[in-house]
């Protein structure tokens, strides 16, 4: 809200979920916390409409009916729901990318598609699945080239922008320490996540370092 990206704030993932605190807090009377929790509510029911028009384009309407009711029940669905946290922004920018990229391919739609699945890699780095699958999707259909050229321009500037940032702001690509939450799982037992990076956390630097 201050127009400053701290690095220190942003080794797990982009500024996606910042920026949007930041649109939202002013509506919340100023309050970031209060933002956060509406935030994951209205993500919450955007990626429970997006996931049944997604199944209902597949399946119909009875399908998605009986998928949406088995979602609103979900335990970890509805934990998202009530967390304030990147899991339901990122899940439906996903949804929404998948829906564009699979509507009428239309430059436009494609574009679209490209956009949200940058906001969603912005929000959570492991959203990053997207752009793989979104190219196999679109080198399946005819107009690839331009299907592809459309897809990029729709992930150029989000992406693009925050790689600018970035070099100015930590003098290289984007900070990126996604690998000691897999250190953790791997090596982290029963400790708390704050005790494991005080006493085991420290030895890991990258990947590699992990496996």
């Amino acid at each position: 809200a201050a127009g400053v990206l701290d690095p220190a704030h942003l080794g797990f993932h982009g500024p996606g979920y910042p920026l949007m605190l930041a649109l939202l807090a002013p509506l919340c009377g100023g309050d970031a916390w209060l933002a956060a929790r509406v935030l994951s509510v209205l993500a919450t029911g955007c990626a429970a409409w997006l996931g049944f028009r997604l199944v209902r384009r597949f399946a119909g309407p009875a399908v998605a009916v009986f998928a949406l009711g088995g979602l609103l029940v979900n335990p970890t669905f509805l934990r998202y729901g009530i967390e304030a946290g990147t899991d339901a922004p990122a899940l439906a920018l996903s949804l929404a990318a998948t829906l564009g990229l699979l509507a009428p391919a239309t430059p436009w739609s494609l574009a679209g598609a490209g956009l949200a699945a940058a906001l969603a890699v912005l929000t959570r780095y492991n959203a990053a699945f997207l752009l793989p699958a979104a190219a196999l999707v679109i080198l399946c259909r005819r107009g690839r080239l331009r299907g592809l050229a459309a897809y990029a321009a729709g992930l150029a500037l989000p992406l693009g922008a925050w790689f600018v940032v970035s070099a100015r702001m930590a003098g290289g690509a984007p900070p990126n320490q996604n690998y000691l939450n897999l250190a953790y799982e791997l090596y982290g037992r029963d400790l708390p996540w704050d005790r494991f990076m005080d006493e085991v956390g420290h030895r890991f630097h990258s990947l590699p370092d992990v496996l």
